[in-house]
């Protein structure tokens, strides 16, 4: 198995800064998504240097591991808090090195042939819960069609990736090709994260 470096460009970090969608919120560093798309063309080299700086020694900035957490009512009473869902606003300048990161990191399984459950919906490019609901409607009803009992259980993964092993996952990741600085800035990514309620 090959190894993997991520390679940041100009061109990279340009294309993403442009991406950016300029409705929405600041993280806590108040860098509006609006400022950075607009200013693109005259940050995107030197956000480059900093990024291949943060990568090269497998460390992240403490600015990009705090989130403000803004609660948006759901529904009910709103003096409860399980009527609010939580939003997690973090760094926009962060988000475009995560943005990178990701999408070398996805080209590269790819290229190995390592390729995400076809069973999983969640956090996949063109799949979601309607393509979770009707993958597995047509599997009762082809089952139903073969003459087969179809027994459902439900189960509810509340908060699922906030109980994952980071060590396990750390361990898997160096398993699957992951080395040096950016195994080291993966490390950095999932620990020592902070938040605080920002209303």
């Amino acid at each position: 198995m090959a190894y993997i470096k991520v390679s940041v460009t100009e061109d990279q970090v340009l294309q993403t800064l442009l991406k950016l969608k300029p409705d929405k919120s600041p993280g806590p560093d108040n860098i509006h998504p609006m400022f950075l798309r607009e200013t693109a063309y005259n940050i995107a080299l030197p956000l480059t240097l900093i990024f291949r700086k943060s990568l090269d020694e497998g460390v992240l900035p403490e600015e990009c591991k705090c989130a403000n957490i803004t609660p948006i009512h759901k529904k009910g009473l709103r003096s409860e808090a399980e009527n609010y869902r939580p939003i997690s606003l973090t760094s926009a300048v962060c988000k475009v090195l995560e943005t990178i990161v990701k999408k070398q990191m996805t080209t590269y399984l790819d290229s190995e042939g390592i390729f995400i459950t076809n069973h999983q919906h969640g956090f996949v490019r063109g799949r979601s819960c309607l393509t979770t609901l009707l993958q597995v409607f047509e599997d009762w009803t082809s089952n139903l069609d073969e003459g087969y009992g179809v027994d459902i259980i439900y189960l509810d993964y509340k908060e699922a990736f906030d109980t994952v092993p980071h060590k396990r996952l750390v361990n898997k990741l160096e398993h699957l090709g992951f080395r040096g600085g950016l195994l080291n800035w993966l490390k950095a990514f999932l620990t020592n994260r902070t938040m605080r309620v920002w209303w």
